[in-house]
């Protein structure tokens, strides 16, 4: 069976660990956050700020601590000698940046900072400047991967084998594939005449608004939905109209292509276009990927070579399913990916049952 890494879940700043907890990250042996939270080493400083009314100044340092996390975990990763060392940093920069680490920490800097407002950018409804370093931090580190690896990122489902603590792992298909060269272009360099570290801090200065990105988010198990469901998936944030791929071979048995509209709240909880491919069946329970906020039409238009696809249709893993979008429930354009066991309580009508846990091949 392949080694694989755990995709991280959302867990909390303060309960962080590090690949390599025995040496990284490299703080003040006073802070008590030690190899838990890299943030808490300037948290002090930033109070003081902020009790000033310097909130920009507090900001500004966010920015440039976060930054200093960022190289040294790239220069920690640059020493890796194989994939799996080199996937256990790329799995932690997906957790700092995952987690909110930066506009949870100037939540509490801000007097009466409420959750889930973000106060660590400098011109609202710009990109929160801390978290903008961790995502591409994970995106240098996918690029990386496949730099100096040969290494494409691929995915797995792991589901239960009939036997206690035991898994299965099934490899999938990405759904949405990786453009290398569009994440080289922003991170340019002339061969070797740059090392990685400074090429990453190179790319830190370009604008990047508006361009290519790839970036994996997650949702925690941990969370359970209102039928008391642990929530696998994960959220693949790409541009609009990326296409999207069938994760393996099975067949649509759901289909949802008419809604344009997207926001935030319940009201646009079913308003996404989305696409139910069903892996195998048995026992009338069916294990099934969810694949939502897709563009409008996309998978049944037949535009740009794209099957015209209904329920009922056979597909392979790799065919072309349609776009991504920004449909439903989000305020951002990516693919929502999750995979389950569910009941066919009325033709095309689905009860989740359960979600299974997504993995990151590392051969």
């Amino acid at each position: 069976m392949s080694s694989h890494i755990e995709i991280p879940d959302h867990i909390t700043a303060r309960t962080i660990t590090p690949p390599f907890e025995a040496s990284y990250p490299s703080y003040p042996e006073q802070s008590l956050d030690k190899g838990k939270n890299p943030f808490g080493t300037f948290y002090g400083e930033a109070k003081q700020l902020a009790a000033t009314g310097d909130y920009e100044g507090a900001r500004q340092l966010c920015a440039e601590k976060t930054t200093e996390v960022a190289i040294e975990t790239i220069s920690h990763f640059e020493q890796a000698h194989t994939v799996e060392e080199g996937l256990r940093f790329y799995s932690y920069a997906l957790t700092l940046a995952n987690k909110g680490i930066t506009m949870q920490w100037m939540k509490n800097v801000v007097p009466g900072g409420r959750e889930g407002q973000d106060y660590d950018q400098s011109v609202p409804g710009q990109p929160n400047r801390g978290e903008e370093i961790l995502w591409r931090t994970s995106e240098y580190m996918l690029l990386r991967l496949h730099e100096k690896f040969g290494y494409s990122l691929q995915m797995a489902l792991q589901i239960p084998n009939g036997v206690p603590d035991n898994t299965m792992t099934i490899p999938l298909y990405n759904p949405v594939s990786v453009d290398y060269d569009k994440l080289a272009e922003a991170f340019p360099s002339q061969e070797n005449e740059i090392n990685p570290v400074e090429r990453f801090s190179q790319g830190l200065a370009h604008d990047r608004s508006g361009g290519y990105h790839y970036r994996i988010e997650t949702v925690s198990p941990s969370h359970k939905d209102d039928n008391g469901i642990n929530r696998y998936c994960i959220d693949i944030v790409v541009p609009e109209q990326t296409l999207l791929q069938a994760p393996f071979n099975g067949k649509v048995v759901h289909l949802v292509t008419h809604n344009t509209e997207h926001g935030i709240g319940q009201q646009y909880g079913d308003k996404d276009n989305r696409i139910l491919v069903e892996y195998a069946r048995a026992n009338g329970i069916s294990i099934t990927a969810a694949l939502r906020h897709l563009a409008l039409h996309s998978s049944v238009s037949g535009s740009n070579a794209l099957p015209r696809l209904q329920v009922g249709t056979k597909v392979e893993a790799g065919d072309a399913l349609g776009h991504i979008g920004m449909t439903g429930w989000t305020t951002t354009s990516h693919l929502h990916l999750e995979i389950g066991a569910y009941r066919e309580v009325s033709p095309g009508q689905f009860v989740l049952l359960q979600t299974y846990p997504i993995v990151m091949l590392a051969s």
